[in-house]
């Protein structure tokens, strides 16, 4: 077993257990130590040539790690773990590990990563996955469940898997990256990941299909998993339009356009067949992910002006799925809200034991400021900033972190900026906004 794993476990494992109300400031040390042992033994394998999967697995730890809040976090250290951790991922081609499956899904380079209906799977009005007792356990913006493992599989068979859904975790991580790079209007990595072109893999749990133990009769493309890895493609191919050297009725442009839209299409539609409440994190990130793929200025511009549509008609593209984006936020906020009354309660674990939870707070925050700043109408986006913003200081107070904590006073300045134009009450600053457990 690769050091550097073994390392990278006990560092995340030990930062998830070092806030404030638990381990502390000597738990957050100990966690960097571990970390910087974990980097060490990284480098000393990767020096020696011993790459194999285990050392990805380190890898990806790691970026876990520094994607979380901690004493030392910085976007330069993030990007370069995510950079290691991609290099590591392209020299075993990971991400090509079913190429001669019959059924893996394959994408062009400079293409919208299509998944087609495979005529074996009929259209169905609702999913089968099988339903949760507790649907308000389901409600959280962390993923909660995850594809079962055969018991019948070989030790290669689960590997395999393994190595299935870590490339699908990496992208996960990059696509986040990619996403905050956006918002702060930061050159993007170019990043092998992130390029649709690369993947010759199965979707997680994808290969369950195959058993008749598994097989619900509905498309393993469809399920929340596979729909989750396809709006991660989906969103990184649209990076592409952010090209303004390219003229919007450009030919090429135009039918990627159409295509992307299409494709957003028919994972929304797969997306609302899940009555389940399997996961409700995952769906509601599928659906996250989609609707900023649609209401990109860029997409929903191109695809206006090749319907011949006016302004107007490009904003109300935007609008709608700004306002569902919305809708099933405010929603998560609300459960958030209950989690920051009750941290020292297991309901408190959905903040106290993530804080990785940090980057996508504040992402959701600077998506509320880009939405509002393309349609000054939509007053309730910066509402539900502010909702956002209270769970990032909670995560800032547990997890205390100078790089963090720079970013959420940025985000809470645009913020009360944003609210002083529109006449409604900033921000209420972060000692106010703290539970009492956390007020200094």
């Amino acid at each position: 077993m690769q050091p550097a794993l073994i390392y990278a476990a006990l560092a995340v494992a030990t930062l998830l257990k070092a806030s404030e109300i638990e381990l502390g400031a000597s738990g957050r040390n100990r966690a960097l130590w571990f970390r910087q042992a974990a980097q060490n033994a990284l480098e000393n394998s990767w020096s020696s040539q011993w790459i194999d999967p285990g050392l990805a697995a380190a890898a990806l730890l790691c970026a876990i790690f520094e994607s979380s809040a901690h004493p030392q976090s910085s976007s330069e250290r993030l990007a370069e773990s995510l950079s290691f951790l991609d290099s590591i991922i392209r020299t075993l081609n990971l991400t090509a590990l079913d190429v001669h499956e019959p059924d893996v899904s394959t994408f062009v380079r400079g293409a919208v990563p299509v998944v087609y209906r495979s005529s074996r799977y009929p259209p169905m009005k609702e999913c089968l996955c099988r339903p949760q007792e507790d649907p308000a356990e389901q409600l959280t913006y962390a993923w909660t469940s995850t594809p079962v493992w055969d018991q019948n599989w070989s030790d290669a068979e689960v590997k395999r898997e393994e190595c299935r859904r870590l490339c699908w975790s990496a992208l996960s991580l990059a696509s986040e990256y990619v996403s905050q790079c956006a918002f702060n209007q930061e050159k993007q990595p170019n990043f092998f990941l992130t390029e649709p072109a690369n993947y010759k893999l199965l979707f997680p749990g994808e290969v369950l299909s195959r058993s008749p133990v598994h097989n619900t009769g509905q498309s393993p493309k469809e399920s929340i998993w596979a729909l989750h890895c396809r709006c991660m493609l989906l969103w990184n191919a649209c990076q592409v339009l952010r090209d303004t050297s390219v003229r919007e009725d450009d030919g090429r442009r135009v039918e990627f356009t159409v295509q992307a839209w299409g494709e957003a299409d028919a994972i929304s539609d797969a997306i609302d067949r899940h009555i389940c409440n399997m996961d409700t994190a995952l769906i509601y990130t599928c659906r996250e992910l989609v609707y900023k793929c649609t209401f990109q200025r860029h997409l929903t511009s191109t695809l206006s002006s090749l319907q011949g549509l006016s302004s107007d008609t490009n904003s109300m593209f935007s609008r709608k799925h700004a306002e569902e984006w919305l809708h099933y936020q405010e929603q998560l906020a609300k459960r958030i809200k209950v989690a920051i009354h009750h941290l020292s309660e297991l309901d408190g674990h959905l903040l106290t034991r993530r804080p990785f939870g940090v980057t996508w707070f504040a992402n959701q925050v600077a998506t509320c400021l880009s939405l509002w700043s393309r349609d000054r109408t939509l007053v309730h986006a910066l509402e539900l900033a502010k909702s956002f913003l209270v769970p990032l200081y909670v995560l800032n107070a547990l997890w205390p972190s100078p790089s963090q904590k720079r970013r959420c006073d940025d985000l809470r300045e645009s913020l009360g900026k944003a609210c002083a134009s529109t006449s409604i009450p900033p921000p209420l600053p972060a000692h106010l906004s703290l539970p009492p457990m956390l007020r200094q």
